[in-house]
């Protein structure tokens, strides 16, 4: 007889565009070299919720595709330097606070296990891939990573709603005081039901 399983006690797994929007600690699980559908040089990300403790766990990939369709390999450095592959992976091992050695798979390596803040938003999937192939995927929503910074440098937190406050004589908002939570980008007052909005906006400057 096989092992004997109650499903009711397996969680189920979180699937991509489950993460709410916030500002997320997160840890590299594995940065592999691997080639896009169309054969130009990518790196495949693999990164997993450190904090907050309640969605720990819950994955995020990101292909960082490096080749353009004239320069497959990147092996013109003006293709490095015109990369946004590159560029957000350089952006992901400055907020892991690593040195940059000139080697890339090197980099990609030791990522492994460092840990970084991000601001999670959802997107979206568009019709066509990074590299110019068609997105199998188009139409789902996804969860990406917006800005980063160093751990210590943002607080961890969610865009999510707590309940609401009973009325409050002579407050505005009919009556309900208008609940705020501080931007972790801009250090104001912003009222809960636009935060979710100001991350999105912030995250993709």
């Amino acid at each position: 007889m096989g092992k004997q399983v109650d499903w009711n006690d397996i969680p189920d797994p979180r699937q991509s565009g489950d993460l709410p929007d916030g500002i997320y600690m997160l840890g590299v699980e594995t940065i592999t070299k691997k080639p896009s559908g169309s054969g130009k040089l990518m790196y495949e990300g693999i990164v997993r919720v450190v904090e907050p403790v309640a969605f720990a766990g819950a994955p995020l990939y990101e292909n960082f595709v490096i080749g353009n369709d004239t320069d497959p390999q990147a092996d013109d450095p003006r293709t490095l330097k015109e990369s946004t592959g590159l560029k957000i992976l350089k952006t992901i091992f400055v907020a892991c606070g690593m040195p940059l050695a000139r080697d890339l798979d090197v980099m990609a390596q030791q990522a492994t296990g460092q840990r970084f803040l991000a601001s999670i938003y959802t997107k979206v999937e568009p019709p066509m891939n990074k590299d110019g192939t068609v997105n199998a995927y188009a139409g789902r929503k996804k969860n990406a990573m917006g800005r980063m910074w160093r751990v210590g440098e943002r607080p961890v937190g969610l865009a999510s709603t707590p309940p609401v406050a009973g009325p409050v004589a002579g407050a505005p908002n009919n009556g309900a005081p208008t609940q705020t939570v501080p931007s972790p980008f801009t250090g104001e007052q912003v009222p809960i039901a636009e935060f979710a909005a100001h991350v999105a906006a912030h995250s993709r400057k």
